[in-house]
């Protein structure tokens, strides 16, 4: 499955790089040529994992790439969900703990995707699998 790929590059990563943080992305999707620059401004010392906002060549959010700020657990919610999505997404311009990321768009500290290798699983292709 898709996620094999990702789960054969954090392999590598972790047993042959000393780097502090992993910036994933896709073959389709890649990070804007500013990227470090805006990274390194960034006070990193609260969080271990950063999601980015992914975007269409039309500059429009890629939903399947939307972090939830709280995963729908109810039949209540899901409908919820389903009529006002934005009550589970983030705010584009706020700082916010999320429950979710997708391996797109996903900056990590390596200690952490180190420590997580065996919960990514590589049998699985699509989002939320």
């Amino acid at each position: 499955g898709g996620a094999g790929g990702f789960k054969v590059g954090s392999q590598y990563i972790c047993s042959y790089s000393n780097a502090d943080w992993v910036f994933f992305y896709d073959d389709d999707a890649y990070p804007e040529i500013n990227i470090l620059k805006h990274f390194s401004l960034l006070d990193t010392s609260r969080y271990r994992i950063f999601a980015s906002r992914v975007q269409d060549t039309y500059g429009r959010s890629c939903r399947m790439n939307l972090p939830f700020i709280r995963v729908p657990s109810t039949v209540f919610e899901t409908i919820y969900y389903v009529i006002r999505p934005e009550r589970f997404s983030p705010v584009r311009t706020q700082v916010t703990d999320v429950q979710t990321v997708s391996f797109v768009g996903m900056i990590i500290d390596r200690k952490v995707l180190n420590n997580h290798l065996n919960d990514i699983h590589d049998e699985l292709f699509l989002y939320y699998d």
